[in-house]
């Protein structure tokens, strides 16, 4: 969920081959990413950086486009929807996103994604739980709280002789991050801080749908531990029509990494369908 170094090896074979096929890529650091922190500042940063690839002579007009992973897929996709530069992003192809922020608390705290109305299984992976509770928690008032918040939490059985010293926003984020019925949980969630209710809308791609432009293409592993598939297929919900050109759905990777784990008879299928759908992604660059 947070970025690869830049000199990871997955990310350095990725870029050179994409360089060996013709195409000029940019690939963003942050060091906010790294520490598992998903800040609104992100969006600007992917802006200007969209803006000083397109700039360059030896990038193709009209070509340009966000690849992201993870959260970065989400925060390609507002990006993308940025009037700032929508009417010029080419394409999107995003990678295991989520679309709404509410939704992956919603998700995290009840051990449960959403299909077709209904509340499925969904076992998220410690990291995945660890980040999106920062969020929340970078939003209380104090330092002094924070610490206080995540002792609570991560206890999981609150003292009630703790919970009194909270502010009302401490008491709201630990309502949320505690709640476990999916009944109740929007609705600790709608309790919370102005500054977190903001925080939420900022971070969640389905909000901005309506000003994407570019061309969609969406991928997510339906095993995914970090972020549940469905959350791609309520992206393609949103995108639904023009916009939206693929949405894959693979038995084949760990999140966004390949697994390795299947036998050959499952394994050529899921590569074929890989193959497919890059395939349709790079008839939009090349």
């Amino acid at each position: 969920m947070n970025p690869l170094p830049l000199d990871d090896p997955v990310v350095v074979r990725l870029v050179q081959g994409l360089v060996r096929i013709g195409m000029v890529v940019l690939v963003h650091d942050s060091e906010d990413l790294r520490a598992g922190r998903i800040l609104p500042h992100e969006v600007d940063d992917l802006v200007a950086a969209f803006i000083h690839l397109e700039s360059q002579p030896f990038v193709k007009p009209g070509r340009v486009g966000f690849g992201g992973f993870s959260v970065g897929a989400s925060l390609a996709l507002l990006a993308a929807a940025d009037p700032r530069l929508a009417d010029r992003v080419a394409f999107v192809n995003a990678f295991g996103g989520y679309a709404s922020a509410r939704e992956m608390l919603v998700a995290i705290a009840t051990r449960s994604a959403e299909l077709q109305g209904q509340r499925v299984p969904w076992e998220p992976s410690e990291f995945a739980v660890q980040v999106f509770r920062k969020q929340l928690i970078d939003t209380a008032p104090t330092e002094e709280e924070r610490a206080r918040l995540w002792d609570l939490v991560e206890s999981r059985a609150p003292s009630p002789a703790q919970v009194p010293a909270l502010s009302p926003e401490g008491m709201a984020i630990l309502a949320a991050l505690t709640e476990r019925d999916p009944a109740q949980v929007p609705g600790r969630l709608a309790a919370l801080s102005p500054q977190a209710q903001a925080l939420l809308d900022a971070l969640s791609p389905s909000l901005q749908l309506h000003g994407l432009r570019a061309r969609l293409f969406l991928m997510h592993d339906r095993a995914d531990s970090y972020v549940p598939y469905t959350e791609s297929r309520r992206l393609a919900a949103g995108a639904a029509g023009a916009r939206l050109v693929r949405h894959t759905e693979f038995a084949l990777f760990q999140h966004v990494t390949p697994s390795g784990e299947l036998a050959l008879r499952a394994l050529v299928p899921q590569v074929w369908r890989l193959l497919g759908h890059l395939q349709a992604v790079l008839l939009e660059v090349l």
